[in-house]
């Protein structure tokens, strides 16, 4: 049983410089989790032991929250773009609007004039109709006066 014992728990020494602060406060830290020195530091080399290699890279939520980021940012990049060309769109459709406008309101001018035209010229009809009229009844008197018979 012994030798059972001597197989589980084996002597390590470690040698690594630290402050006076720093001991302390690993001590203090030890003591606080009801530990010894000894046990916290063998503690804390098991959790971390095969760290090392991925040290300083990100973890895999890291990773999937990045994408996600850039993915955010490129969407908000699309939108802002869209908001852009729908403001440049509502710009052209604005102008052609008031062109629009300016025209129906030239055309409906245009159709005033022409309609006070036409109805001069009704008129103008209307009283050379009178006139025809008016000489076709003298020229009817003339011939009837003039008559040979």
């Amino acid at each position: 049983m012994n030798d059972n014992l001597t197989n589980k728990f084996k002597t390590l020494t470690i040698g690594t410089r630290v402050t006076a602060a720093q001991k302390k406060l690993y001590k203090e830290t030890a003591e606080g989790l009801g530990m010894g020195f000894s046990e916290y530091l063998a503690e804390i080399l098991q959790m971390y032991y095969d760290c090392y290699k991925t040290y300083g890279k990100p973890t895999p939520l890291e990773t999937a929250l990045e994408e996600e980021n850039r993915s955010l940012k490129l969407e908000l990049k699309n939108t802002k773009r869209n908001q852009q060309n729908d403001y440049e769109c509502t710009q052209i459709f604005m102008k052609d609007r008031d062109k629009m406008s300016s025209e129906l309101e030239m055309q409906k001018s245009i159709t005033a004039i022409q309609k006070v035209q036409i109805e001069e010229q009704t008129q103008t009809i209307a009283d050379q109709i009178q006139t025809i009229e008016a000489l076709q009844a003298e020229l009817l008197k003339k011939n009837k006066s003039f008559s040979f018979f």
